[in-house]
């Protein structure tokens, strides 16, 4: 889990790192549209730690449909709202922005030996 003040200097070195990949202005408008979305989305709903369950219900309160996780194939809407946070859970947790193509079922966990 990450406090706000910690989640706004994530979103702020993603949406750098974005520009410094030469992304478009478009791509880096729409993530900014989705992070400050749900940055209200957390302050209105007085939730102060950031993680793959509040993006997953803030993907719902933005679309009306509910996501399992990050995986799968979703309509266009489900899509568009979706990506952007997967690329800032992606960076919170490697420290790297990366664009990756959504797999249709959860990435396989290894067993425990």
């Amino acid at each position: 889990m990450i406090k706000i003040e910690l989640l706004k200097e994530s979103i702020k070195a993603v949406l750098g790192e974005l520009e410094s990949q030469k992304y478009s202005k478009y791509t880096i408008d729409t993530h900014s549209y989705f992070y400050n979305g749900i940055l209200r989305y957390m302050q209105s709903n007085k939730i102060s730690n950031f993680n793959e369950k509040v993006c997953i219900d803030y993907v719902f309160f933005k679309t009306g449909y509910r996501i399992e996780g990050f995986y799968g194939t979703g309509n266009r809407k489900i899509n568009a709202a979706a990506k952007p946070l997967q690329v800032l859970l992606d960076y919170i947790q490697t420290g790297a922005v990366k664009f990756r193509m959504r797999p249709n079922s959860p990435l396989p966990v290894p067993s425990a030996v």
